[in-house]
């Protein structure tokens, strides 16, 4: 039932490590020790803005820059070789999550880079407060009533900086006021592997150890200087929960060959939509969360065609959807992942600067140059007659409504490969998205 995600931004050094070292500095800032195993930590001396004064055009525009970021980056590993024929979840909004952060200490061409790949439209200062108003928003969902599942959507952000690092002051007011982080300080020069491990237990303990290793052994060597991450954890129980008597075995026809799966059945009033080769349809947990399941009638057609301006009518219900009573087929899957990178599909959507030697992340750090040299991410889902479990992470390292129609009876049996999104109804972020092509 629970959904966990990941996702990490990883900064190295980008010159020979002899000849960057520099003494930390802490006059920028405050040096405390409330962070996890006392690992002290540099943070401004400003609070987060727990009321972040943000119009509704802002939101509107950092909503609409991250569904279409979330096409763009479906679109870019859908056609990615390693994931040809499998499987494939994340969470968009966790990664843009961990490069806003990133890119408040961007600067130059890989600041409009960065601009440019996240559809971040916003001025700058407009931008950080949209994000810190959208987390807030998320982070406070409403109490179940009676008979409801408690709904559980939690989001961590943590930055992980070399202790000899400088960390520039207009950067931590940015991540203390707008994101509610400082920076811990680790020993990566002397004690990389001790400092991976650290990291990797925070997400574990953050995403209620779905995400375990999110960091793989190697991804942090005595160069690293910064690791930036985004953790996201979900649990929600369907508003109408199928009936687990009711769930037969029965045949998924997925890409690799049919497959046996559990498949849960109900008859409920459901959002439903149809096009041109496509059905879908939208089950509410309790709590302000939806889960959307588009089956096509071919994957590869569809997805093709899936990009900002379809995921985003999809994502808000627009046009084609009606309230009917669906009688639903629906497979019990579980999508357990393994940490992956999203360099390359970053590089293909024109981050490219970020990650070689002409990276400007002046705005973090003046210490030394700095450049990513990787994004990597990680996300689990599971889905079951209560609800969905699902969690992701994103690391970033750095070396150095309408009137319903009257109710139609449809039957919906989805037995056969299907696109599906967490979408969060009260700001209409799309959480968690991917697809499900068999086991």
């Amino acid at each position: 039932m629970a959904q966990p995600v990941l996702t990490c931004v990883v900064m190295r050094s980008s010159l020979p490590i002899l000849c960057t070292i520099l003494a930390f500095a802490s006059g920028c800032s405050s040096s405390k020790t409330d962070s996890p195993g006392a690992v002290p930590m540099a943070a401004s001396d400003l609070t987060r803005d727990t009321s972040p004064n943000v119009a509704d055009a802002e939101a509107a525009a950092l909503r609409d820059g991250n569904t279409a970021f979330a096409a763009d980056l479906y679109a870019t590993l859908r056609n990615d070789p390693s994931f040809a024929n499998k499987n494939l979840f994340f969470s968009p909004y966790s990664v843009s999550v961990a490069l806003a952060m990133t890119y408040a200490g961007a600067r130059g061409d890989t600041a409009s880079e960065l601009k440019n790949t996240m559809h971040f439209t916003l001025p700058d200062d407009r931008l950080h407060a949209a994000f810190n108003a959208l987390d807030l928003s998320l982070s406070s969902r409403p109490q179940a009533t009676d008979g409801q599942v408690p709904l559980t959507l939690r989001v961590a952000n943590s930055m992980w900086g070399e202790i000899t690092t400088t960390f520039e002051q207009p950067f931590l007011d940015t991540l203390a006021v707008n994101y509610g982080t400082g920076v811990y300080l680790t020993d990566f020069i002397n004690n990389p592997e001790a400092s991976r491990n650290t990291i990797n237990n925070w997400v574990a303990d953050k995403t209620e150890d779905k995400i375990q290793d999110l960091l793989s052994e190697g991804a942090i060597t005595s160069i690293t200087r910064v690791v930036l991450v985004n953790a996201m954890y979900f649990n929600g129980g369907w508003s109408s929960p199928f009936s687990q008597s009711a769930t037969t075995a029965g045949t998924f026809h997925g890409v690799n060959g049919d497959s046996t799966a559990q498949m849960m059945t109900k008859n409920a009033s459901l959002l439903y939509g149809a096009g041109t080769g496509w059905q879908c349809v939208v089950l509410p947990y309790d709590g302000g969360v939806t889960f959307t399941a588009i089956v096509p009638d071919d994957l590869a057609s569809f997805e093709s065609s899936l990009d900002a301006t379809m995921l985003a009518s999809l994502a808000s219900t627009d046009g084609s959807f009606e309230q009917a009573t669906v009688n639903l087929t629906l497979p019990k899957f579980e999508i357990k992942g393994t940490s992956f990178s999203l360099k390359s599909a970053l590089q293909t959507l024109g981050t490219t600067t970020l990650f070689g030697d002409q990276a400007d992340l002046s705005g973090i750090s003046k210490s030394e140059p700095l450049f990513v040299s990787d994004v990597v991410h990680q996300a689990f889902i599971s889905v079951d007659e209560k609800g969905t479990e699902a969690a992701a992470a994103t690391a970033v390292v750095t070396n150095g409504s309408t009137s319903p129609a009257p109710p139609k009876q449809v039957t919906l049996t989805i037995d056969k490969p299907f696109v599906f999104f967490l979408r969060d109804s009260a700001t209409g972020t799309i959480l968690f998205q991917g697809r499900y092509v068999g086991s």
